[in-house]
């Protein structure tokens, strides 16, 4: 077949090509719907989680410190856990 004689409709390969922009576009638009919503609808304890959990992991690994770790430990556990009481 000699790719010379076949007559291709160029409006076609344009509508493809906009058709397919489009879908990436509206995929754009679902996927940053998607997240802002994930993200409002589970900022309350969630995210007083992410606050209290590092301050809890620096609180143990700070209690192995000899004579003041078990003091600076029950300080941050406190501190942790007036963060998690905060009504958000």
């Amino acid at each position: 077949i000699d790719t010379n004689d076949l007559e291709f409709e160029p409006n076609v390969f344009n509508s493809l090509y906009m058709i397919n922009k489009t879908i990436g576009i509206t995929m754009k638009i679902i996927t940053s719907t998607t997240s802002l919503l994930i993200m409002l609808l589970t900022s309350g304890c969630f995210l007083t989680k992410v606050i209290s959990v590092p301050m809890r992991a620096t609180g143990a690994v700070i209690s192995i410190i000899p004579i003041a770790g078990n003091t600076i430990h029950d300080a941050i556990d406190e501190a942790a856990e007036a963060v998690d009481k905060v009504p958000l």
